[in-house]
């Protein structure tokens, strides 16, 4: 099968005729992954030969709804390529979410296989990618800084982006428990050797 998308899909907006109808077509379409004040956060199954499911947010103050992201081969035992979303946050304005795509390889293209950390801010629409794999949850801050747990070889390590357009830095390696990652307002806490850790995402 062909590469379907070589990198995750851009921001779509289409607005709604009225803001007034902004509650309502925020209301029922799809499945309700989260919700807040400011967004609605939905997925939607599109029947067509690639199995795809769209990652949707509606913008409740002016009814316009942005494609964040979509699962393409979300059968993969049917599929040669795949691509996914998993572990979705929703914060405020702000969305995050570990992406995962599989390409074979397929006349002179060599395959890939990718993973990604994905920051996306809702109202720019402005979307951040950082390389990286979440063992279990991301975590996300009203301001945008996301964290998460990653397999260093043997060992695991907390990560932590403090606001949009900010680096990846290590925030500690060992003998973390990956199910311990918790947030409380900007501080990350986690747990390693039967310790607390924290730190924060200021």
């Amino acid at each position: 099968m062909r590469r379907l998308l070589t990198i995750l899909p851009l921001a779509v907006l289409c607005a709604l005729p009225s803001p007034g109808w902004a509650a309502d077509r925020c209301g029922d379409n799809g499945t309700t992954l989260d919700s807040n004040r400011l967004v609605r956060l939905y997925t939607v199954r599109v029947k067509d030969p690639f199995d795809r499911r769209v990652l949707r947010a509606c913008i409740r103050a002016t009814g316009k709804r942005v494609v964040v992201s979509e699962t393409i081969g979300d059968s993969q035992e049917e599929f040669d390529d795949w691509e996914r979303f998993r572990h979705v946050r929703l914060n405020g304005r702000f969305v995050a979410f570990e992406w995962e795509a599989h390409y074979e390889p397929w006349k002179d293209d060599p395959g890939d296989h990718m993973l990604r950390i994905v920051l996306f801010d809702l109202l720019k629409p402005l979307q951040r990618n950082y390389d990286g794999n979440a063992e279990g949850r991301v975590l996300l801050t009203a301001a945008g800084g996301v964290a998460w747990v990653e397999r260093t070889g043997a060992a695991y390590a907390v990560r932590g982006v403090r606001r949009p357009g900010g680096q990846p830095k290590t925030l500690a390696v060992g003998s973390i428990d990956p199910g311990s990652l918790a947030l409380r307002g900007s501080v990350v806490m986690w747990r390693a050797d039967g310790r607390r850790h924290s730190a924060s995402l200021r």
